[in-house]
C-alpha cells in the first residue's frame, strides 16, 4: 500500500490555490454592454463615494501620484488576506506618491429585490471591521454610493474580489487584476521604469505561469516554475508560500512542507500579518488530528504525523502571538492541538474563545458543533477520572 505525507489535507490546497480570488456572486452585475470596460490607457473617472471611513478623502487623481484602488468586502476571506500586503505597500511607496484606496461597496443596490437575502457588507458593518483592524488597515477606505456607482463604473462584469486597479501619475488605467499579480506594476511605476508596450505582455506572461502552476499536478514541473517565478517575478513568487506549502503537501515532500511552514511563520512576524497563516495552521490542525486519531493515520509514512502536528502547533502559536490573541482561526487550531493532546479542559476554553473572535454567523454554528465535541470528551474524560478515583479508593479500604 502507498504511503503518503497527509492523506486528509486536501482543504489546506483548496484553501491555498483556490482563495486567491472569492466570487462578488452577492452583488449586482451591470452588463458589458451597458458601459464602457475601462482599458489600459483610458483616463479612470473619478470616484464615487458615499463615505470616506479612514483617510482623507480622494477628491480627484492627483497628477504625479500613483493610485491602487482596490475592491474588496467584509466578508471576502482573499481580500482580508490582502490586507497586510496593501499596508505595506502604501508604507514602502508613500514618499514616492503612492495613494492606496479600499473601495467597497453595499452587496446590492438600495432598491434592488432581495427576497429575504439580508445586506452582507453595510456600511456599519464596514466601519467596524475597519476600527476593529486599527494600524493593520492603514491606507484609505471608501465606501462606494447606496446604487453602488463607483463599482459600476470600474468593475469587470463577473469579476471576483480582491480586484485592484493601479492608475498611473497622469490619472490613467495601466493595469488591472489580482491584486496578487500587480507588484510588478506598482514597482516599475514607482521606479519610474515602466513601459506599457514592454511590460504589459510581462504581467501576462507572470498570471499565466503562476495559472499553470496552480493547476498542475505534476510537482517536478511545479518546482521549475516556482525557480522560473523566484528569478523573474519575486514578488509574486514571495506571495506564493501557502501554495507551495500546498503543493508539497501533495507530494508528500516533508522537507519542503517544513520549510514553507517556516517562511510562512517569518512572513506573518515580519508584516504583523495573522492571514494567511492563522487559516492554514487552523486546517493544517483539523485534518492531521482527524488523520491521526483515524485508521487513515496507517497511511502516513512513518514520522509524518508527528512532524505535521508539530509544525501546525508552530504555526498556530505564532499566528496567536502576531494576532494578539485576538484571531479565531488561529485559537481555533490551537484548540485543535490542545485536544489531541487530550488537554480537553483546555481545548473547551480555547474554542470558546475561538467562536467568541469569529464573526460569521454560519462558523460560528460549525464551531460551536467542535466545541460539543471537545465538551463530551472532556465529559467523558471526568468520567474516567472519576471511576478511576472510585477503584483506587475502594483497593484502600
Amino acid at each position: 500500500m502507498k504511503r503518503t505525507l497527509l492523506p486528509l489535507l486536501v482543504g489546506v490546497t483548496f484553501g491555498a490555490l483556490a482563495a486567491f480570488a472569492q466570487n462578488a456572486g452577492s452583488s449586482e452585475q451591470t452588463p458589458a454592454a451597458d458601459r464602457d470596460l475601462l482599458k489600459p490607457g483610458d483616463k479612470v473617472p473619478e470616484l464615487m463615494v458615499a463615505e470616506w471611513v479612514k483617510g482623507a478623502p480622494v477628491s480627484g487623481f492627483e497628477p504625479g501620484k500613483v493610485y491602487v484602488v482596490e475592491f474588496w468586502a467584509t466578508w471576502c476571506g482573499p481580500c482580508i488576506m490582502n490586507i497586510p500586503h496593501l499596508n505595506e505597500l502604501q508604507q514602502k511607496y508613500a514618499k514616492d506618491g503612492l495613494v492606496v484606496i479600499g473601495m467597497t461597496n453595499p452587496d446590492l443596490d438600495v432598491n434592488a429585490p432581495r427576497g429575504g437575502r439580508p445586506e452582507n457588507n453595510t456600511l456599519e458593518q464596514v466601519r467596524k471591521f475597519v476600527e476593529k483592524q486599527g494600524e493593520r488597515m492603514n491606507y484609505r477606505v471608501a465606501y462606494d454610493t447606496p446604487n453602488r456607482d463607483t463599482y459600476k463604473r470600474m468593475m469587470p462584469p463577473n469579476s471576483g474580489i480582491p480586484h485592484a486597479f493601479v492608475i498611473g501619475r497622469d490619472g490613467r488605467l495601466v493595469a488591472s487584476d489580482h491584486p496578487v499579480y500587480l507588484d510588478f506594476v506598482i514597482e516599475r511605476l514607482m521606479a519610474g521604469t515602466w513601459d506599457q508596450a514592454r511590460d504589459y505582455p510581462q504581467l501576462a506572461r507572470s498570471k499565466h505561469l503562476a495559472s499553470t502552476l496552480a493547476s498542475t499536478e505534476d510537482y517536478a514541473e511545479f518546482k521549475r516554475g516556482c525557480e522560473e517565478l523566484e528569478k523573474n517575478f519575486p514578488a509574486l513568487a514571495e506571495q506564493w508560500t501557502s501554495v507551495k506549502f500546498a503543493k508539497a503537501l501533495n507530494a508528500a515532500d516533508l522537507p519542503a512542507v517544513a520549510s514553507a511552514a517556516h517562511k510562512m511563520v517569518n512572513q506573518a512576524r515580519k508584516s504583523n500579518a495573522v492571514l494567511p497563516l492563522a487559516y492554514i495552521a487552523f486546517k493544517t490542525s483539523r485534518d492531521i488530528v482527524a488523520t491521526m486519531r483515524s485508521s487513515a493515520a496507517g497511511l502516513l509514512l512513518p514520522g509524518s504525523g508527528e512532524q505535521m502536528i508539530e509544525l501546525a502547533r508552530e504555526m498556530a502559536v505564532a499566528a496567536d502571538e502576531v494576532a494578539k490573541g485576538e484571531d479565531g482561526y488561529a485559537k481555533g487550531a490551537l484548540a485543535e492541538l490542545a485536544y489531541y493532546d487530550r488537554n480537553n479542559a483546555r481545548a473547551v476554553e480555547l474554542q470558546t474563545k475561538a467562536i467568541e473572535l469569529m464573526e460569521h454567523p454560519m462558523l460560528k454554528e460549525i464551531e460551536g458543533k467542535r466545541l460539543a465535541e471537545y465538551q463530551r470528551a472532556l465529559e467523558t474524560q471526568r468520567l474516567i477520572e472519576q471511576a478511576e478515583a472510585e477503584r483506587k479508593q475502594q483497593e484502600k479500604q
